[in-house]
């Protein structure tokens, strides 16, 4: 064989090895990236739980639209529920199981929580039919 095939070979090689790790790189780097941006959505919707407990109480969420007691105080809570399954529903669309794994405990916790508001007509449509389909398979049993 010509050296100069060889040399060929061997760049090739080392561009083909260099590629594969760019994109391993590329993937790892996504998905510390969308943990930090979803840790950092959750503990601001934490932030305002510190600030209106009620909103994670389930003696409240539960019967939501007569436990709290004006409709300032229920409509905020609308926006609260709304931005948690909001979260939810973009990890879940994100199809990343190891991003999954840390997720579902959070997102059962806010089902738990706010199901009711999600099963409001005007809640429900919302979110997508897609989301709708993995709270009845993984959350509703």
């Amino acid at each position: 064989m010509d050296v100069n095939v060889l040399i060929n070979i061997g760049m090739i090689t080392i561009a083909a090895v260099s590629i594969l790790i760019s994109v391993y790189t590329f993937y790892k780097s996504k998905d510390s990236e969308s943990y930090s941006s979803f840790d950092g959505l959750y503990q601001d919707l934490l932030m305002v739980a510190v600030d209106k407990p009620r909103f994670v109480n389930t003696r409240y969420t539960e019967n939501y639209e007569t436990a709290f007691d004006d409709e300032d105080t229920r409509h905020s809570y609308e926006i609260y529920a709304y931005m948690a399954f909001n979260i939810c529903e973009t990890i879940i669309d994100m199809h990343n199981k190891t991003l999954m794994e840390t997720w579902l405990p959070v997102i059962q916790n806010e089902y738990s929580l706010h199901k009711n508001w999600l099963k409001k007509p005007q809640n429900a449509r919302k979110f997508k039919q897609k989301f709708h389909d993995f709270v009845a398979e993984c959350l509703e049993k």
